[in-house]
């Protein structure tokens, strides 16, 4: 705690929200199961590629009000998300779908945080090796 011009004040440390992200490591495993390594690497690098830039898409998309891109990208995050297993990143494309389809903008501007939230903690879940295919 600090003392300024004797009144109490305490330094608040806020940090970024955290939620589980209902990863599914097992579509990823059975990928490297089915396939050699250097194969479903590729794949899965691809699937990775395809995510972020349909995160960047749909962020771009949003603020520039282009409903029709926006929804074309939700539509990719969620279906590559379903593919690798970032079941929590599809939800929240998902949500966002919703919250346009209704012409909520307040919901749609904290689900467009989430998503960019969520996709980030998901794809720094595999690259952090919190994934372990063997």
């Amino acid at each position: 705690m600090q003392e300024l011009k004797g009144e109490n004040m305490q330094v608040v440390d806020i940090s970024e929200p955290h939620e589980p992200l209902g990863l599914d490591y097992g579509l990823i495993s059975g990928l490297f199961r089915k396939l050699p390594e250097k194969e479903a690497s590729a794949i899965l690098f691809k699937l990775i590629e395809d995510i972020v830039h349909s995160i960047s898409q749909a962020e771009q998309a949003y603020y520039c009000a282009e409903n029709k891109e926006f929804s074309t990208a939700l539509n990719s995050i969620r279906s590559l998300s379903n593919r690798v297993g970032f079941m929590k990143l599809a939800c929240v494309a998902s949500d966002a779908q919703l919250a346009l389809d209704h012409g909520d903008r307040t919901a749609l501007s904290a689900i467009v945080l989430r998503l960019l939230r969520v996709g980030e903690q998901s794809l720094d879940a595999i690259w952090d090796g919190q994934f372990q295919h063997y």
